[in-house]
């Protein structure tokens, strides 16, 4: 067993929930759903299949109303960071960085933040 200390690592994963329909029935677009899960690990290596493992253990299958089957399906893992520079009690779990020639308009009004809009 390694004595190696381990690392706190965020892995953003993908989700879709299908509904298993003939093709005249199937929507235009498929919910889908990111998820950010935090782990510890040795390496990224380690910690990329610890997040898949946990992935596909949430997959889930059920009838809705109509009798058809919906899935909600894993579909990967889309990044994965190492949080080692984050301090350990610092309340910071994800950071993403890009470009965006307007960024001002990816800041949604409050009214649409999901635990808002949803009264939790």
């Amino acid at each position: 067993m390694s004595t190696e200390p381990t690392k706190r690592y965020a892995a953003k994963l993908l989700f879709c929930y299908r509904t298993v329909v003939p093709p005249e029935r199937r929507p235009r677009a498929w919910t889908c759903e990111y998820r950010v899960v935090l782990l510890r690990a040795r390496c990224a290596q380690e910690a990329l299949e610890d997040a898949t493992q946990r992935g596909k253990a949430t997959q889930w299958d059920t009838l809705n109303d109509e009798g058809d089957c919906v899935r909600g399906e894993f579909l990967g893992v889309v990044e994965l960071l190492c949080l080692e520079l984050v301090a350990e009690d610092d309340a910071e779990v994800w950071y993403e960085m890009f470009e965006d020639a307007d960024p001002d308009r990816l800041v949604p009004p409050v009214r649409e933040l999901s635990a808002i809009r949803n009264r939790e």
